[in-house]
């Protein structure tokens, strides 16, 4: 199945992707998405996205617990936001 991951704000920079189009084996989860990517993110960009302040979204949806994918899916990267 082919999902598209986005990274949006500090970790759109940190990566230098917008959004990237992978592809996974039918049943995977949300958290087969980071495994997929170690490919193609530099150990920078992956530490960065695995911080315990990023957020995982799935259709815009924010994940609190794994979750199971489906063809055409959107997952999202949100960093921490600090406002003022």
């Amino acid at each position: 199945m082919r999902i598209t991951v986005r990274f949006f704000a500090s970790l759109r920079e940190i990566t230098a992707i917008d959004s990237i189009e992978i592809d996974l084996p039918h049943g995977s989860g949300s958290g087969d998405v980071m495994l997929a990517l170690r490919d193609d993110l530099d150990p920078d960009a992956l530490a960065a996205i695995e911080g315990d302040q990023v957020k995982v979204a799935v259709n815009q949806v924010i994940l609190r617990t794994e979750q199971n994918l489906n063809d055409g899916d959107e997952v999202a990267f949100l960093p921490p936001i600090t406002g003022g």
